[in-house]
């Protein structure tokens, strides 16, 4: 079994904030762990000990959240994000297993894959997303890539082809 890794490539870190609170920290999310290091009192935090990810992440840094339950436009279990950021861009990476979308039917799984893509051009437009990366982990590499939403039109029935057929 592989992971499906979803990257959104060169967020802007002072959009990273509302991103995590708006659209990651839900009612419906479920916090396994976390983990970030910051530089300036050279120690680990866990997210519950941050005022604002964007600063720890200043002016470089790294960290991650292991989601239980992460909404993306349909419910993920187990997702493990990973944040890496410069001094004003970065990338999200979301991991989680492909057997999440295993369903019992073309329609269901068409239907689940269609609606995480959806969401995922909600996020591209809302937070200025220049391209999102999906594909196998890893989903930087060209050969593990199966689909890039970026400035182009996107015709949502041939990715979720590609999805699916992968």
């Amino acid at each position: 079994m592989e992971n499906i890794e979803i990257i959104l490539v060169d967020i802007e870190k002072d959009r990273l904030d509302k991103f995590v609170t708006d659209r990651l920290i839900t009612e419906s999310s479920t916090i396994k762990s976390s983990h970030f290091y910051d530089t300036n009192l050279e120690k680990d935090l866990e997210l519950h000990e941050l005022d604002s990810i964007s600063s720890v992440l200043s002016p470089k840094g790294t960290g991650n959240i292991v989601f239980n339950k992460l909404e993306l436009g349909m419910n993920l279990y187990n997702v493990v994000t990973i944040f890496s950021f410069d001094e004003i861009y970065g990338d999200v990476e979301f991991n989680f297993t492909e057997d999440q979308f295993i369903y019992s039917d073309a329609s269901s799984l068409r239907e689940q894959v269609g609606t995480l893509l959806e969401y995922l051009l909600i996020l591209k437009k809302e937070f200025n997303i220049p391209v999102i990366r999906v594909g196998f982990e890893p989903a930087s590499d060209d050969d593990m890539l199966i689909c890039e939403l970026n400035d182009k039109t996107v015709d949502l029935e041939d990715v979720i082809s590609k999805l699916m057929n992968a």
